[in-house]
C-alpha cells in the first residue's frame, strides 16, 4: 500500500515543499558553499548488495533482472576484500607435492594424474615444508620417459609467497599480475615465515562465483 498512500498525499507533500522553499533554499545553498558540491547517492559494500539483491525481486523481464547466478557473482566480488585466504587454502598435510629428487616414473605420473592438479608444488629432498617452485604439468607432454629424469631436471615456475592474513582480493592481484597458479602461503609472507598451505586461482575463483569448479584441489596427501 505504500505507493497508493504515497501517490494520495504527493499533492500534500508538494504544498510543505513550496511553504518550506524561502527557508530551505537559502539554507541548502549554505551548506553547498560550505561542504562542498553534492557528488549524489553513494552506497557502501553492504548497501550494494542489498541493492542487487533487491533488483532481483524486481517485475522485470528476464533480460532486464538481475538473476540468481547474477547477483551471487556480483555479491561475491563485493566480499572478496573481507575473505582471508586462509579460509580457502589448502592446508600442508593436505597438499599434494614431490620432492626435487623425485624420478618421473610411472608410478610418478600415475599418482600426478590422480591428483588432479595442473601445478604441482615442489619440495626439498627430506624438506617437505621447504619448497623451491611449482611444476606446470603441461611440461610433462613432450618429456622422454625412457630416460630417467627427475623433478629437479625440468625448469619450474616460481612459487610467490604472501601472508596468512591477506584478503582474496589481494590474491587476486597476485595471480593477474605475475601470471601464476599457486601461491604459498605464510605467516610473514616471506619465504622465512612459516608455511601454513597453497591457494590456487582456482580456489579465488571458486570463492568469485560463490562455488567449487570442477575438481578442488585440495583433496591429496602429502607426499
Amino acid at each position: 500500500y505504500g505507493l497508493t498512500i504515497g501517490a494520495c498525499s504527493s499533492r500534500y507533500v508538494l504544498w510543505v515543499m513550496y511553504g518550506l522553499f524561502p527557508v530551505a533554499y537559502p539554507i541548502a545553498e549554505l551548506l553547498d558553499r560550505l561542504l562542498g558540491a553534492n557528488h549524489g547517492l553513494v552506497f557502501n559494500r553492504a548497501g550494494l548488495k542489498t541493492l542487487v539483491m533487491l533488483h532481483e525481486g524486481l517485475n522485470l523481464s528476464p533480460d532486464e533482472r538481475l538473476n540468481r547466478e547474477d547477483v551471487t557473482v556480483i555479491s561475491s566480488v563485493l566480499d572478496l576484500k573481507e575473505v582471508p585466504i586462509s579460509s580457502i587454502m589448502t592446508s600442508l598435510p593436505k597438499l599434494f607435492s614431490l620432492s626435487i629428487d623425485t624420478y618421473l616414473n610411472d608410478m610418478t605420473r600415475y599418482n600426478i594424474l590422480k591428483s588432479g592438479y595442473s601445478s604441482v608444488p615442489i619440495h626439498i629432498q627430506g624438506q617437505p615444508t621447504s619448497f623451491v617452485g611449482v611444476l606446470p604439468i603441461k611440461s610433462l607432454v613432450a618429456l622422454n620417459f625412457e630416460e630417467e629424469v627427475t623433478v629437479g631436471q625440468l625448469s619450474l615456475d616460481t612459487l610467490p609467497v604472501v601472508r596468512c592474513d591477506a584478503s582474496c582480493q589481494e590474491l587476486f592481484q597476485v595471480f593477474r599480475d605475475r601470471k601464476v597458479h599457486l601461491v604459498l602461503v605464510s605467516e610473514t609472507g616471506t619465504n622465512h615465515g612459516k608455511p601454513l598451505g597453497i591457494v590456487s586461482a582456482r580456489d579465488v575463483m571458486s570463492e568469485l562465483i560463490g562455488g567449487s569448479i570442477g575438481y578442488k584441489e585440495a583433496e591429496c596427501n602429502l607426499t
